[in-house]
């Protein structure tokens, strides 16, 4: 099962661990917030990579985000 857990110091500190059965799996952070608008930045562990730990954690995330007011996501993907 997959979580993520804000880790920022206040509520306005976007940043999350992401579990993958109650162990550390990668981590969240929401980059920059314009208006309705945000981006974030991923990264899973090494040994955690390639099975789908990023894939179910980004839409928790984005409910997360909506319930907050947040209606638009800006993506950059880079290697």
């Amino acid at each position: 099962m997959i979580t993520i857990k804000p880790i920022g110091k206040s509520a306005d500190d976007l940043r999350f661990f992401i579990l993958l059965d109650g162990h550390h799996a990668g981590g969240i952070t929401v980059h920059s917030v314009q208006g309705s608008c945000f981006s974030y930045g991923v990264a899973i562990t090494e040994t955690k990579r390639r099975q789908g730990v990023a894939r179910t954690a980004l839409p928790i995330l984005f409910d997360f985000m909506k319930r907050r007011g947040f209606d638009t996501v800006c993506i950059q993907v880079k290697p």
